[in-house]
């Protein structure tokens, strides 16, 4: 994302966003499909304050979840519950150095939150002798970060996450901008 959390809510108002009380409708629904649910893509989900009941609610109906993030709003008490719950995979994105991520967000102090929450979850699962939630980084490859995606590889991995996916950027010409 390459805006706050605070702007990235005001593409969706709360209004907009399913309820509790709909997701629940929604899991019951699906259960008999025995699904995965990935939770990411359209924003940060822990802007929602019942996001960890949504989670705990799907897992205990049998669904394997994953959540995509970007890392910033997620506290202790909050990713210990994601490890006894068992979320079973958390994608953060990280986008390269502090320097790099930061302006690429275009929020400063997001590398060091993410980097947090990496290092607490590390450390929660070593402590619970937990195998999940399995810890993948998107890192979205670009002129910024090319030249020390090794050592940003081996960074990560020796902070103990568990896979890097390297991504790169959507590739738009003029005409397609103006469809």
């Amino acid at each position: 994302n390459s805006v706050s959390d605070e702007k990235m809510m005001s593409y969706v108002s709360r209004e907009q966003e399913l309820s509790f009380d709909s997701w629940k409708k929604i899991i019951t629904a699906l259960k008999p499909y025995n699904p995965r649910i990935s939770f990411g893509g359209g924003g940060e989900p822990f802007v929602r304050d019942d996001f960890i009941g949504i989670l705990e609610y799907a897992i205990s109906q049998g669904f394997i979840c994953g959540v995509t993030t970007n890392g910033t709003l997620l506290k202790n008490e909050g990713l210990k519950k994601i490890v006894e719950i068992g979320v079973e995979s958390i994608c953060i994105s990280l986008d390269g150095n502090k320097e790099n991520h930061d302006v690429e967000r275009s929020v400063q102090g997001t590398f060091d939150k993410a980097v947090q929450t990496i290092k607490s979850l590390v450390a929660l699962k070593k402590l619970k002798h937990a195998k999940r939630p399995f810890i993948t980084i998107n890192c979205i490859m670009s002129h910024l970060n090319q030249e020390y995606l090794y050592e940003f590889a081996e960074h990560l991995l020796a902070m103990g996450v568990d896979h890097i996916t390297f991504s790169h950027l959507w590739f738009f010409d003029k005409d397609m901008m103006d469809e």
